[in-house]
């Protein structure tokens, strides 16, 4: 068939924006995993005088065992990216996970945090948020995580602060209620500008796609057009030329196709071009490359193929066009055509001239038939496009 690029399409936006903020969030939160265990470390030795060491250390393995689960899904996302319209369960592994980690963290602090000394909640409530804040700018390309981020953090030991009625608790669990709201509104804020600019951008990468694909592709029947095929050709005769590999080409020209257009109308005539199409794709090889290269003209390259053996291919899609008719609304039609067949033995372009020459040859020798163009003198062909069909 024909290559994979031809077929190629715009990603589906939406898909696309989702994954690349899926690839930011972990990148970002990766290196965030080691540092708040270090933190973490850190806090345990602030307290290890005024709390038991056995709780200390018991939240701290849970600390490490949750940060140890988001960074295995982190080097599981590296190994194996997901693709851009995967639904995948891992993705949902890796936000529980780490929702998990800020729910140790942020009731485990309630845990751990010494009651009765008003510098130990201090420090305690500091950590909280400044935890909070790096959760922010963490998961700044996933806002429902920074949001449930910041509340498992702070939610828990502001409403300890609050419930326990004293003023000075009652003032830091304000400032960090404040915070709270703040961080949320920043979050929300950071996460939209990040989805926007990430939806303009691949916005702008679907449009180049489609314009590019629109400046290589026949709009009508989805094959190259004749500029990109020229092009991909030349690019493929250079390599044979290094690799010593055979490459052929084959011309093929719709007969009488005015005919057509002229009785059944040009709705019918682009029907047939469609129909011509649909048959090359279907019956060459994913390595041959096709196009539409003039009204109703068409190319093929044959990459690895022989002139002998092209011509056979030639001569295979000749029959299959002309003993199958052409079905439209008002009957049917027998539609064939006349090839040319040459192997690229040098510059593109002068292949290109020979299998014209064998076009042309058998237009002349009664049309509907294959001819080699090592078979055929080089003619020159009178009256342009118009003298052949």
């Amino acid at each position: 068939m024909i290559n994979k690029d031809q077929r190629a399409g715009p990603a589906n936006l939406p898909s696309a924006v989702h994954q690349e903020k899926l690839t930011l969030l972990l990148q970002q939160s990766h290196i965030a995993a080691y540092i708040s265990v270090g933190v973490a470390a850190i806090l345990v030795a602030v307290l290890w005088e005024q709390q038991s060491s056995d709780r200390l250390l018991t939240w701290m393995g849970g600390i490490v065992a949750t940060a140890s689960v988001r960074v295995v899904m982190y080097q599981s996302f590296r190994r194996h990216p997901p693709e851009v319209d995967e639904n995948s369960h891992r993705e949902f592994i890796y936000f529980a996970a780490t929702l998990t980690y800020f729910a140790w963290w942020g009731i485990g602090s309630l845990w751990i945090m010494p009651k009765a000394s008003y510098a130990d909640q201090i420090i305690v409530l500091y950590f909280m948020i400044g935890l909070a804040g790096s959760a922010v700018a963490v998961f700044s390309a996933n806002w429902p995580l920074q949001i449930g981020a910041v509340a498992l953090l702070l939610l828990p030991i502001v409403s300890w602060f609050f419930a326990q009625g004293s003023l000075p608790e009652a003032g830091m669990a304000t400032a960090g209620l404040i915070f709270l709201l703040s961080a949320t509104r920043s979050a929300r804020v950071l996460a939209g500008t990040i989805d926007t600019n990430l939806r303009l951008k691949h916005q702008l990468i679907n449009a180049n796609a489609v314009a590019e694909r629109l400046a290589r592709v026949d709009e009508l029947t989805n094959l190259y057009n004749r500029r990109a095929f020229n092009e991909y050709s030349r690019l493929q005769a250079a390599q044979a030329q290094r690799t010593g590999n055979p490459l052929s080409l084959v011309l093929l020209d719709l007969d009488h196709f005015k005919a057509v257009n002229d009785s059944y109308g040009h709705a019918v005539g682009d029907d047939v071009l469609q129909h011509v199409a649909k048959m090359l794709r279907e019956s060459v090889r994913e390595s041959d490359i096709c196009g539409r290269i003039g009204g109703e003209e068409f190319a093929i390259l044959l990459p690895g193929t022989s002139a002998e053996k092209a011509q056979v291919v030639a001569e295979a899609l000749r029959r299959q066009l002309y003993e199958i008719p052409f079905a439209f609304p008002d009957g049917e039609a027998i539609i064939h055509a006349s090839f040319g067949v040459a192997q690229v033995r040098g510059e593109f372009s002068d292949a290109l001239q020979q299998a014209d020459s064998a076009l042309y040859a058998a237009k002349t020798a009664g049309r509907n038939r294959v001819e080699l163009c090592d078979n055929v003198t080089p003619i020159r062909r009178p009256g342009g496009e118009q003298s052949r069909r």
